[in-house]
């Protein structure tokens, strides 16, 4: 039996991937309509001038939105702050990356 027909004879219309991307975008756009002056905000935007060492690069917090959403950092930002827009980004993340 797939996840897919397991879900619909349960009745659950999400899985769990799903519903973590979808609060992850919506923590991302709360997040961008803080004030600037917010720690967190600044956590989130602000970069190091500092060399990773050898390896592979970090994984951050936002490459998950970048990559969900195909779109750039700045722009989804912008983004975040109109509702509408904001609420079809996430439905249709969670839904292409969701599967």
């Amino acid at each position: 039996m797939t996840n897919k027909k397991l879900y619909e004879k349960i009745g659950q219309e999400h899985n769990l991937l799903q519903t973590v991307i979808e609060r992850k975008l919506q923590l991302f756009g709360h997040i961008c309509r803080m004030s600037d002056d917010r720690k967190l905000k600044i956590l989130l935007f602000g970069k190091m001038d500092s060399k990773n060492k050898r390896g592979c690069p970090h994984r951050e917090w936002t490459d998950d939105i970048v990559e969900w959403c195909r779109e750039k950092l700045q722009q989804l930002s912008h983004l975040a702050l109109d509702r509408s827009n904001r609420q079809k980004l996430v439905k249709q993340a969670s839904d292409v990356n969701g599967h």
